[in-house]
């Protein structure tokens, strides 16, 4: 048995929903369907407070990606927080705290999705093509080109990527305009300055980026 209730928080953008009980193969039905009635109301950022959930199955996790990827295909974010030592070991042995967003408590997932919202924000409508790379769908590819962007463009973004330069690039720093790639693994938006290799500051996944702008994962 599985107890799911939300509320709606930063100014109504974000669905806080807390669980309790066990994610498994007899409730994960039920909590992928309520997700999707907070999708059909347009929720599209979602916060899963898991403080109280005591036991996670391959299905529940199977229900989290599924979850991840429906609001992915919205440009939303999904991000947990509170995992419990036992849930959160079971992460880190499959993988998959490579694959989620998780924060470790309710101050940090305010944070990190409170600038999730602002640059999908700032970069939608009219800023669409600003320099927000979409990913590449076929499992096989790991190559994707951005669109053109405007350094004005850029202005807003405060939170820059952690990185690990392992060569100078060979033409002047100026000359390389700043864009915005999103994390294949957590699907958090980077803004990059100069080509390089680099690390999500989110998840740690590693990337380079050429002096064409190119993106490797």
């Amino acid at each position: 048995m599985i107890v799911i209730h939300h509320s709606d928080i930063l100014q109504g953008k974000v669905a806080l929903v807390e669980l309790e009980g066990s994610l498994n193969s007899a409730t994960s039905a039920d909590f992928e369907k309520y997700v999707d009635d907070l999708l059909q109301k347009n929720f599209y950022y979602l916060l899963l407070d898991a403080k109280g959930v005591d036991h996670i199955s391959s299905e529940g996790i199977g229900a989290l990606l599924y979850i991840q990827q429906k609001l992915s295909m919205k440009n939303g974010y999904f991000l947990i927080f509170n995992l419990t030592d036992e849930v959160k070991s079971l992460c880190e042995i499959l993988g998959f705290d490579k694959v989620f967003r998780i924060a470790k408590g309710r101050i940090e997932a305010l944070e990190i999705m409170d600038r999730q919202i602002e640059l999908r924000e700032k970069t939608d409508g009219e800023n669409s093509d600003a320099g927000i790379t979409a990913i590449p769908e076929e499992p096989d590819r790991n190559i994707f080109e951005k669109s053109p962007a405007k350094e004005e463009d850029l202005s807003f973004i405060e939170n820059e990527i952690v990185e690990d330069e392992i060569f100078e690039p060979s033409r002047e720093e100026s000359e390389f305009e700043p864009f915005i790639v999103e994390c294949r693994m957590c699907k958090s938006l980077i803004r990059i300055k100069k080509s390089g290799d680099y690390l999500c500051p989110d998840c740690r996944n590693e990337f380079s980026v050429l002096q064409d702008q190119t993106v490797r994962f």
